[in-house]
């Protein structure tokens, strides 16, 4: 066997492999040349050889090096692009469906989720490429590649799923997964689930793009909770914890929309503490706050879920009684009106007995407008108070 080149000669005397290094590491590419025996390369015609590898070499280390720089300036492209995403808007669901639709499109990922946590439980809050009837997240202690992820609060890349006994199978396709949660003071608010099929393979890099995403993301969790609170704060009286003037406002609008597309009857109340201002200007204001502090717990227990409650003024409250007629109207503020003297005489405030002067206005009886109903309801409570402490009138009904 003749020796052509020193760098690799395979078993026939007849090809030459001439080997293509990208790096140390090992070879890369195999030119392959074939040529008569008569014909074997001189020295000279070798040499040639060898410095044509040596430029293909070089070249093809110039577009490794380019590839490369192409796909960091992706992955940060990507990440500055989500980034305003997630901070330009507190809509989470929009927002994440955003960020996995950019995902979707730059890189291809066929699988994409995002859930939160609400209450310790997952909540899907954006999904790409599953059906909703077949998504479902497994909790902590059950089996799964995310039941594993919040378990351990750490990444999880797994290249094959077919290798991981914990996979729950959703879809045959499905290859690679990567799983990485999302923590906010090293507590679990979510997750963002990746999975791919062999046609895109999951790789290290996705690993770095993937990971890179869960901070803002979690950032985005925190700001909508914060939100959320400053929102609710905006709606919510800030003795009584019930909802204020304004909020109530929009939800007794709302109610007479619904109410009426769905020709259903509710009922408002109008009502305010009686002798109230003897109680601020003889025991002190902070014992008056004490008292309508009182009325929001008792609205609290004794109101159904369905129904709204609110602190109307200093000393005025107003209800929606919602999906409820004449009778059920009557029953419940007779309900109202004997827990509060029960309980009023149990509540410790110097012992004051709370009691109240209450107008009753139905809809659509007494008014089919939100100027019409909430102005019988007003005159109705002023009616009761003229007719003495703890005293109810209904809208309509002459002194």
């Amino acid at each position: 066997m003749r020796e052509a080149l020193p760098i690799l000669i395979s078993n026939s005397p007849v090809a030459l492999v001439l080997p293509v290094k990208m790096n140390e590491g090992g070879l890369d590419y195999g030119v392959y040349i074939q040529v008569p025996e008569s014909a074997w390369p001189d020295s000279n015609t070798q040499q040639t050889l060898k410095t044509m590898i040596s430029q293909t070499e070089v070249t093809l280390q110039n577009v490794r090096y380019s590839q490369t720089i192409q796909a960091q300036l992706q992955l940060l492209t990507t990440l500055q692009s989500a980034s305003q995403i997630i901070l330009s808007n507190n809509e989470l669901k929009e927002v994440f469906l955003q960020v996995l639709n950019q995902l979707k499109t730059t890189f291809h990922y066929p699988y994409l989720a995002i859930l939160g946590y609400e209450k310790k439980l997952p909540v899907l809050q954006a999904r790409i490429g599953y059906d909703a009837s077949d998504l479902s997240f497994d909790l902590p202690g059950s089996l799964g590649v995310l039941a594993r992820c919040i378990a351990k609060k750490e990444l999880q890349f797994v290249p094959n799923v077919d290798d991981d006994p914990d996979y729950v199978r959703i879809y045959p396709d499905i290859r690679s997964e990567i799983c990485v949660p999302i923590l906010l003071d090293n507590q679990i608010a979510g997750a963002l689930v990746v999975e791919s099929t062999d046609e895109t393979p999951l790789t290290e890099r996705d690993v770095a793009l993937i990971s890179a995403l869960a901070n803002p993301i979690g950032i985005a969790i925190e700001n909508a909770r914060l939100h959320a609170e400053m929102k609710e704060l905006a709606m919510v009286d800030i003795v009584t914890g019930l909802y204020n003037r304004r909020s109530f406002n929009s939800l007794l609008a709302e109610e007479i929309k619904r109410s009426t597309r769905y020709n259903e009857t509710f009922a408002l109340l109008i009502f305010d503490v009686d002798d109230f201002k003897h109680i601020n200007d003889t025991y002190g204001h902070p014992v008056g706050d004490a008292a309508l502090r009182w009325m929001g717990d008792l609205f609290r227990q004794e109101l159904r879920e369905t129904d709204v409650a609110a602190r109307y003024g200093g000393d005025e409250f107003a209800i929606i009684l919602s999906k409820i007629d004449k009778a059920g109207a009557l029953q419940m503020v007779e309900r109202l009106r004997k827990a509060a003297s029960i309980k009023s005489d149990q509540m410790g405030i110097l012992g004051l007995r709370i009691t109240f002067s209450l107008g009753i206005a139905l809809f659509p009886e007494h008014g089919k407008t939100y100027e019409q109903i909430l102005f019988q309801a007003d005159n109705a409570e002023l009616q009761a108070k003229k007719q003495g402490k703890d005293q109810v009138c209904m809208a309509g009904t002459k002194p």
